[in-house]
């Protein structure tokens, strides 16, 4: 019975700790994803504000 109990624990612990893995890689992706969405607008920024500069409003 306690055999049981220790198996079904750590079988339980087991998935507990895969699933925080699994959230955190989808939190990872997803920093991933801000962070290359920022850098496109950054990249737009600059090009829209060269084009001011140059007159191109």
């Amino acid at each position: 019975m306690i055999r049981r109990l220790r198996l079904w624990l750590a079988t339980r612990k087991i998935a507990a700790s895969d699933a925080a893995l699994m959230r955190l890689r989808q939190l990872r992706a997803d920093l991933i994803d801000l962070e290359q969405s920022e850098q496109r607008q950054q990249v737009a920024l600059a090009a829209r504000r060269r084009d001011i500069e140059r007159g191109h409003a």
